[in-house]
């Protein structure tokens, strides 16, 4: 079933090369990467919404699937955090300029003044989460970090393959093991499922929300200094597309 949302997509907005241009090199470069930066988080929020609820929706899964399923949001976060961490630093060497800080911070909305100001509060603590992830796991195949992960499992700890007949498509237990129970034991939980919800909760929850409400600000603001044009249209959002939202998962994001 298709539904014509128009609330949620009221326009096109379209500028000319020519108009951004306009803007000093500085400008034109936090404008690119807020919108880079955008993409890639609505990115990581749309995987990660869709795994959360499968694992919070309580149907029964094979137990090949339930390891799939927690080896891929392990993986998702680790790289979200790494991209949290880019965001940030987007922010100290781009926005921070006095070409671009000085003329937009006085025009942001109260929304994403507070956003920013939560982010640098968050950054400022040297240990935090993001960069903690980002630092020890985001690419979690160094050695002696593989060497000392190994060293914590008991001797009598199984661990198994699934190996079907298609080419690439088997599910290696023992990587998922290893790096989800490190990552999210590192957070001070008592287990790697409670770990996992707390990344959770505070990547996407509270980080990932405050860059997505700043960027946003940041972006209104700058089409503002700039000729643009505005076309409303409606889109057609299929159930099945893996791209978009569907209805239950914008429902969601609007209760956060």
């Amino acid at each position: 079933m298709t539904k014509l949302i128009k609330k949620n997509y009221p326009e096109k907005i379209t500028i000319r090369h020519s108009d951004l241009s306009q803007l000093c090199e500085d400008e034109r470069c936090i404008f690119v990467q807020a919108g880079m930066i955008l993409n890639d988080l609505r990115y990581f929020d749309l995987s990660l919404q869709n795994h959360i609820n499968a694992m919070k929706g309580g149907s029964k899964s094979h137990e090949t699937e339930c390891g799939i399923l927690l080896s891929q949001t392990t993986l998702l976060l680790a790289h979200l955090a790494g991209t949290l961490n880019e965001a940030n630093q987007v922010i100290v060497k781009s926005y921070f300029l006095p070409t671009v800080s000085k003329k937009y911070a006085p025009l942001l909305s109260p929304q994403a003044t507070e956003a920013l100001a939560r982010i640098k509060t968050f950054f400022s603590n040297k240990s935090n989460l993001v960069s903690h992830i980002r630092n020890n796991f985001g690419f979690h195949y160094d050695r002696k970090h593989i060497t000392d992960i190994m060293k914590c499992f008991p001797p009598d700890w199984e661990h198994n393959t699934f190996l079907p007949h298609a080419l690439n498509n088997a599910f290696i237990e023992f990587g998922q093991v290893c790096s989800m129970n490190a990552m999210f034991k590192s957070t001070g939980v008592s287990n790697g499922i409670e770990g996992l919800f707390h990344v959770f909760e505070v990547l996407v929850n509270e980080v990932m929300k405050d860059f997505v409400i700043f960027f946003h600000g940041v972006l209104q603001v700058m089409t503002k200094a700039i000729p643009t044009k505005a076309k409303p249209y409606g889109m057609i959002i299929r159930q099945a597309s893996p791209a978009l939202f569907n209805q239950e998962l914008e429902l969601l994001m609007q209760r956060r």
